[in-house]
């Protein structure tokens, strides 16, 4: 076997350590197979044993007997129901070897070393017998502990009257239960009244009273702490606010022997010792669920990349790269939502949804096979074939063909919800059977492995560009072929230098090489008759080149910001009344070539509406065409410039709104920037989801509404 030291430090933990007389011994990993590379540091939080950091590291091989194996795994499912089972259910843990062979993880074990450094089998052993006592023995323990002289070692004693609270007992006190109570009242005189009265316990009114202190708190959630900027350690303070304990004076008979824990006094008599009464050893299994937690995470990180290298180099070189000095980056494109963790993927997916938008837009109109066609199809049917083209379903395919879904982190860190490798979950049903519990039996749904495709486009986009995820996308089979060879010239075209320079004027500076797309994106549908088509295909390519312009400004200037309010925002940047704001203000309508004649009317009233006399933009109602021929000229400057061109006048031509949106959200608090997003839904949208999402909303002009028939 190759054995690994779980080595756990702090200020706080060392001195505690000391106090139980842990001696230097710890925990160790034992494993069959060598784990992969080195083995990450952890950092913790506990409100009680505060900063502890944890190492993992190699410390020898050693050849075991299968019998010790077998006591080894026995001791692992004995700490593992002591520590993380649920204590208010019927569930409980079992090592399952058949399990490991199913998974990706290396199998491991925990054990115990000594003060040398070697398996300490006279620890393991004498914790696997004192789990398996019965009540009646660890009662026995209590009352047989010595009324005069401290426990050789303190122990973990629980009450009778609160058997699910626990307290690390260092011995007898100078006091009595018929000693005064500290806060005395006309009916609690005595500690013998507290226990008859508040917790309904008959005690011994002569018998002893043992000075203790309640256990640390065992966290379930916690997470590791990180250096990125992109983890931020908000969880952290809210869990010290929440659950830090007051200053504490220490009543007579009281002892604190360890640094950060409450003291108090309990009768021998109203006590049993815990099934793992080990103090020294219990200060490091509070933590263990967390180490093994992020550990196994960690891993699956590493093993990932592993995979990506050896099956699709492509991704894999550019994730290599990526995670250089963490695999942070890694996880939070691998990590569901349920996984409750601080950072998971639905950012990333959310910026790769634009991200795979935009590849699929471009792939559609430079397939070898679909680009002859494809300029000649109206804006719904292309948006349909987009659709079809990143369906979940199609997502999902390419996921499991990749492999990606035997890596997928779903499972949060809670009792009965995420299990040890080798363990699993039992519990006993109403007939008295035991069977395999239900939250095995949970797996990822289906849409998850496809917002793994897509977050991992969204994370080699932020780190590698654009074409780096082209590249990810025609690996994964998820897109077409390129065909650059592209011809725009249409025979007796002359191109108008008036619109030329406008448009350069416009979009930043930038100069068409091939100036009938200008002329494509600013003719109207109703022209039938003109020698260039009309700009709807150049309106559907703009649309994908303004979503990820849109997002990844959002994303990047908001990094703590939820999807939610993300959405809001972005909502509140490409919407209808922006972008027709945006054309009107900048006189591109009156380049529109159309034959609709009611369309000038209907851009006056714009115009005025937008005017002092108007009520505001949000109340406005701008024909559809003034937002498209905006999003024609994006994706003009795309296809005549390709990507960087398109970004580039996305940007230029949407400076004033998102300066706007700085201004409005300039704040500090997280909460009261998401309070702001919030405020900036459209009125319509917010009667939408008020609605549960099945209200049509349409505005009508006061004096409109007020003349209909």
């Amino acid at each position: 076997v190759f054995i690994y030291r779980i080595s756990q430090r702090g200020d706080i933990f060392n001195q505690n350590e000391r106090v139980l007389g842990g001696n230097g011994r710890s925990l160790c990993l034992i494993t069959v197979t060598p784990f992969l590379k080195s083995l990450p540091t952890l950092s913790f939080a506990h409100m009680e044993i505060g900063d502890v950091v944890c190492e993992i590291s190699h410390l020898m091989n050693k050849r075991i007997s299968l019998e010790e194996w077998t006591t080894l795994t026995i001791f692992h499912t004995t700490i593992m129901n002591a520590r993380w089972r649920r204590r208010t259910k019927s569930a409980f843990y079992r090592y399952k070897p058949e399990k490991i062979q199913n998974g990706i993880l290396p199998p491991y074990v925990v054990g115990c070393l000594n003060e040398d450094g070697d398996i300490d089998w006279v620890r393991i052993k004498k914790t696997i017998q004192d789990f398996s006592r019965p009540e009646e023995e660890r009662r026995k323990a209590t009352l047989q502990s010595s009324k005069i002289h401290d426990l050789p070692l303190p122990r973990i004693w629980c009450p009778l009257y609160d058997p699910l609270v626990s307290y690390i007992v260092y011995g007898p006190s100078n006091l009595k239960c018929n000693s005064p109570f500290p806060d005395q009242d006309e009916t609690i005189k005595t500690y013998y009244d507290y226990f008859a009265k508040v917790r309904e316990f008959e005690v011994d009114a002569s018998g002893p009273l043992f000075a203790v202190q309640r256990q640390w708190y065992l966290p379930r959630k916690m997470q590791r702490q990180s250096n990125l900027a992109m983890f931020p350690q908000e969880w952290k303070q809210k869990s010290v606010i929440e659950l830090d304990a007051p200053d504490y004076v220490l009543q007579g008979g009281e002892r604190s022997p360890c640094d950060g824990l409450v003291a108090a006094l309990l009768p021998h008599d109203a006590s049993v010792e815990a099934p793992i009464a080990d103090a020294s050893l219990f200060l490091h299994l509070v933590l263990l669920p967390q180490i093994l937690f992020h550990l196994d995470q960690l891993m699956t990180a590493q093993l990932f990349l592993d995979h990506c290298l050896e099956h699709l180099p492509i991704l894999g070189s550019y994730l290599e790269s990526i995670s250089k000095d963490t695999f942070d980056y890694i996880l939070e494109a691998l990590t569901a939502k349920s996984c409750a963790m601080t950072k998971n993927y639905d950012r990333l997916e959310w910026l790769g949804d634009a991200v795979l938008k935009l590849i699929h837009t471009d792939a559609l109109i430079n397939s070898r096979e679909f680009k002859r066609w494809v300029r000649y199809l109206h804006e719904g049917d292309l948006s349909l074939l987009r659709s079809a083209m990143g369906s979940n379903n199609r997502l999902t395919n390419a996921a499991k063909s990749a492999g990606f879904d035997n890596f997928i982190l779903y499972k949060q860190l809670g009792r009965g919800q995420w299990s040890p490798i080798g363990m699993e979950l039992r519990e006993i049903n109403e007939n008295g059977e035991e069977v395999l519990a239900k939250q095995e039996e949970t797996k990822p749904g289906k849409k998850v492995s496809a917002d793994v495709i897509e977050s991992l486009l969204g994370l080699v986009y932020l780190h590698k560009g654009f074409q780096a995820s082209y590249d990810v996308a025609s690996e994964l089979g998820i897109t077409l072929g390129r065909d650059d060879n592209n011809d725009f010239q249409i025979p007796g075209y002359k191109s108008k230098n008036d619109l030329l320079t406008f448009s350069e004027k416009f979009l930043g500076g930038y100069k068409f090489q091939h100036p009938e797309l200008v002329e494509e994106a600013i003719t109207h549908p109703s022209c039938v008759h003109e020698l260039v088509s009309c700009y709807q295909r150049l309106e559907w390519v703009g649309d994908a080149v303004l979503c990820l312009y849109a997002r990844e400004c959002i994303y990047k200037q908001y990094p703590n910001l939820q999807v939610g309010e993300l959405v809001i925002l972005e909502a509140t940047m490409v919407c209808n009344e922006t972008l027709a704001y945006i054309s009107v203000s900048n006189g591109l309508q009156r380049h529109l070539n159309h034959r609709d004649p009611s369309l000038p009317s209907r851009i006056a009233a714009f115009e005025y509406s937008m005017g002092p006399q108007g009520r505001g933009l949000w109340a406005t109602d701008p024909p559809k065409s003034l937002s498209d021929i905006v999003e024609s000229m994006f994706g003009a400057a795309y296809i005549d410039g390709g990507f960087e061109a398109g970004q580039n006048a996305v940007k230029h031509v949407l400076q004033p709104i998102v300066n706007a949106l700085l201004r409005a959200l300039s704040c500090r608090n997280t909460k009261d920037m998401e309070s702001k997003a919030r405020e900036m839904m459209h009125p319509k949208q917010y009667i939408h989801e008020l609605g549960g999402g099945i209200i049509n909303v349409k505005a009508w002009k006061e004096e409109k509404f007020a003349l209909r028939k």
